[in-house]
C-alpha cells in the first residue's frame, strides 16, 4: 500500500511538470467554413486548434472573386501549412494527463448544467466580445492571389481557451455587405485560411459525360434568376461564359474537362457564388469516371474510436448500371490538413461493394477527414468529422391541454 501511494504521489507530481518529450506541444490550429450566407446573417467559421493562447485574425474583402478562384492551385485547400504534428504513442505521464483533463471537463460539464440554454449563450456571447482585441493594422499580409493591405476590412486578435488538448471555437466575421471575403489567423509564424461568402445567388449544378447544368436562384425569394453571367473553369482554363435562361439554367457543354478542377461560378453586381464538382462525372467514357456511394457507419467519431466505412460502385452506360470492371480499388484517407492517415489496396466484391475499418488515434487533430476511393483515372469520395464531445443543448416545451 505505501508503494502504491508513492507511485501515485510521484505522477501526480510529474503531471504537474511540463513534459518536452511530448509531441502534442507543437501549436497547431485550422479554419473551416461550411456554408455560405445571406446579407443580414452573422457569419461565422470554424477554428480547431492546440497550444495556442490567442490568434490575430485578418478579413481580406476579395474584389474579382472570379479572378481569385481562377488562379488558385487548389480550390479545396489552399495557404501555407500550419506545425507538422507526428503521431507517436502516449507516455503514462501523457496518458494521466488526459485523465486530469477529463475529470476537469466532467466537473466543468457539471457547472454548466446549472445554467439554461439561453444563459450560456448569453455568457459565451460575453465572453467572445470580451476575448476580441482591436490591434493596429498588420505590416505584411499572405501572398495569395489579389490580396494587399488595401483589401484589409477587419483586423483584431482573439483570446483562445487554452485548458484542454483541443479546443474548437465558433468565431464570428464582422462583415454584412456582399462579396468574398478571405480569412487568415495568424499565430507567429503560422498561418490558416479559409473564406466567407455573403451573397444572395445561390447556385446548383448537375453533371452528366460532357455537360454541365447550373441552376441559379435568388437566396430569399427561391425565384430563378435570368440572364446571370456564369463561367465554367477547368484546370484555370474558361470552357464556357453564358448567361442563364429565363427558368435560370444554363447548360454547357464540357470537353476534357478535368472534374478535380472544374467549377462554374456566378456573378450578379456584388452577388457571388461558386460550386465544384469534385469527383462528378464529366467523362464520355462510362468507365473513366466511376459512380458510386461512400459512407460511414457514423458522422461524427472522437480519437480513439474506429470508423467503418463501406460503398457501392457502379459504372454508368446510357442510363444503364453495371458493375465495374476493375477488381480492386484504391482507398485514401486524409486528416484535415490534407495529410494521408490511410492509404491501401481494396478488393471489389462480387456485387460491386467495398468495405474497410480506421482506428482513429488519441490525440488525433479534430475536422473533416475525407475518404477518396480511386477507381482508375476517376474518384468517389466520402466523408466523416472527428470532434470532442460536448453535452447536448436543447430545450423542451410542454404545454398542458
Amino acid at each position: 500500500m505505501r508503494f502504491s501511494r508513492t507511485l501515485l504521489a510521484a505522477l501526480l507530481l510529474l503531471s504537474l511538470l511540463p513534459t518536452a518529450a511530448q509531441d502534442g506541444n507543437q501549436p497547431y490550429f485550422s479554419l473551416s467554413s461550411v456554408k455560405t450566407f445571406g446579407p443580414g446573417e452573422k457569419p461565422t467559421i470554424q477554428m480547431w486548434g492546440q497550444n495556442i493562447d490567442s490568434l490575430e485574425f485578418r478579413v481580406y474583402r476579395v474584389k474579382d472573386p472570379i479572378l481569385f478562384f481562377q488562379k488558385l492551385e487548389d480550390v479545396h485547400r489552399f495557404g501555407t501549412a500550419n506545425a507538422p504534428r507526428k503521431a507517436k504513442q502516449l507516455t503514462l505521464i501523457e496518458r494521466f494527463h488526459q485523465l486530469k483533463a477529463g475529470a476537469r471537463a466532467a466537473v466543468r460539464n457539471s457547472f454548466r448544467a446549472q445554467y439554461t440554454a439561453d444563459s450560456r449563450e448569453t455568457i459565451r456571447g460575453w465572453l467572445a466580445a470580451k476575448n476580441r482585441q482591436p490591434v493596429a493594422p498588420a505590416t505584411s499580409y499572405p501572398g495569395l492571389p489579389l490580396l494587399n493591405p488595401q483589401q484589409v476590412v477587419s483586423v483584431w486578435r482573439q483570446s483562445v481557451a487554452h485548458g484542454r488538448r483541443w479546443e474548437s471555437e465558433t468565431i464570428p466575421i464582422p462583415v454584412t455587405d456582399k462579396g468574398l471575403y478571405l480569412v487568415e489567423a495568424a499565430h507567429e509564424t503560422l498561418r490558416a485560411y479559409t473564406w466567407v461568402i455573403v451573397t444572395d445567388l445561390t447556385i446548383l449544378t448537375k453533371t452528366a459525360p460532357g455537360r454541365v447544368l447550373t441552376f441559379v436562384t435568388d437566396r430569399a425569394s427561391r425565384a430563378p434568376l435570368a440572364d446571370c453571367l456564369v463561367l465554367v473553369w477547368s484546370g484555370k482554363q474558361e470552357i464556357a461564359r453564358t448567361r442563364t435562361n429565363s427558368s435560370g439554367l444554363a447548360d454547357v457543354k464540357v470537353a476534357g474537362g478535368d472534374p478535380e478542377s472544374t467549377l462554374a461560378l456566378a456573378r450578379r453586381g456584388d452577388d457571388f457564388a461558386i460550386d465544384s464538382f469534385g469527383n462528378w462525372n464529366l467523362s464520355s467514357d462510362p468507365d473513366h469516371y466511376p459512380i458510386g456511394y461512400v459512407y460511414t457507419d457514423r458522422p461524427v467519431y472522437r480519437p480513439g474510436h474506429t470508423v467503418h466505412w463501406k460503398g457501392i460502385l457502379r459504372s454508368q452506360l446510357g442510363s444503364v448500371y453495371r458493375l465495374p470492371a476493375a477488381q480492386q480499388v484504391s482507398v485514401e484517407i486524409n486528416d484535415p490538413e490534407g495529410k494521408t492517415v490511410q492509404r491501401k489496396d481494396v478488393v471489389i466484391s462480387a456485387m460491386g461493394t467495398i468495405q474497410g475499418d480506421m482506428a482513429i488515434p488519441a490525440g488525433s487533430a479534430l475536422g473533416y477527414y475525407g475518404i477518396q476511393v480511386h477507381v482508375g483515372e476517376g474518384e468517389v469520395g466520402a466523408g466523416f468529422h472527428v470532434e470532442e464531445y460536448k453535452k447536448p443543448e436543447y430545450e423542451v416545451s410542454v404545454t398542458p391541454d
